[in-house]
């Protein structure tokens, strides 16, 4: 949910989860990376509180019955999700923001590290593709991942940010499986200049 704002700023606090999308392959804007060498691709959740870039196209309901309940993954290997607009996604006038970690997803006893980085929104999380909402089911109770960290919940902006950024966000390079997931503050900022908007 959204914190207290001072004046036109915007202040957010949300969750940030970790993507190489260069072994992803492709994103709805295109690019891999961000325009600016020094910011960081990331993709926010459809269904985000205060970050969304609007609803992806198809089916606004998950459907259980596309999962794999022992592994958490869609039955379909050929499954095709929803269809995430370049226009929603501003991909021609990219919105930007500053994130800060202010510690570890999940636990109460982590101390934040690292420095503040710039994300450029390049992709879209839609909570009704199958490939996050099936990570609700797992034959493990240990690996199922709570919608706040699979884009799945609308009280939580959600970003999946490049893994890259993980280092500076916490002092730690990321490891795939074995990184924390992070509570996040997010400014919006312009993309330019930094500057808060």
């Amino acid at each position: 949910m959204a914190s207290p704002q001072v004046g036109k700023h915007k202040t957010f606090t949300g969750v940030a989860t970790f993507n190489n999308f260069q072994k992803q392959g492709s994103t709805v804007c295109g690019p891999l990376t961000a325009s600016n060498p020094n910011h960081f691709g990331a993709a926010s959740g459809d269904i985000s509180h205060d970050i969304s870039p609007g609803r992806c196209d198809g089916p606004q309901t998950p459907d259980a019955s596309k999962c794999n309940k022992q592994n958490g993954t869609p039955l379909d290997a050929h499954y095709v999700g929803p269809s995430c607009s370049k226009t929603k996604n501003q991909c021609n006038n990219p919105s930007c923001y500053r994130v800060r970690n202010t510690g570890n997803f999940g636990s109460s006893g982590s101390t934040p590290k690292g420095t503040a980085i710039i994300v450029q929104i390049i992709d879209s999380c839609p909570a009704t593709h199958a490939q996050n909402y099936c990570k609700a089911y797992n034959s493990d109770p240990l690996k199922i991942v709570p919608a706040q960290e699979r884009c799945g919940d609308s009280s939580t902006n959600y970003l999946d940010i490049d893994y890259n950024a993980y280092v500076k966000l916490t002092g730690s390079a990321w490891v795939e499986g074995g990184s924390a997931n992070l509570k996040i503050q997010i400014d919006e900022v312009d993309c330019k200049t930094e500057k808060d908007k």
